[in-house]
């Protein structure tokens, strides 16, 4: 597994709601909005990191989850 490249101190933050999935916690979301422009970067960098710890990840609409901007 690689090292998380979202380790810095504002980007753990505002990710620590997916980055903490695992045995304790097994369900996170967060806004794309958040991801893109708290965060800056690409959910679908998120998501890569994410599957290659051996999780699934999914990218919700809006029209499919109600978060204004979607969710992954």
């Amino acid at each position: 597994m690689s090292e998380n490249p979202f380790n810095d101190e504002s980007k753990g933050r505002h990710l620590s709601d997916l980055l903490d999935v695992g045995p304790e916690k097994p369900l996170g979301y967060l806004p794309l909005d958040t991801i893109r422009n708290y965060c800056h970067v690409d959910p679908a960098e998120v998501a890569k990191y994410l599957q290659q710890r051996g999780l699934e990840t999914r990218e919700w609409a809006q029209s499919f989850c109600n978060v204004g901007s979607g969710a992954l």
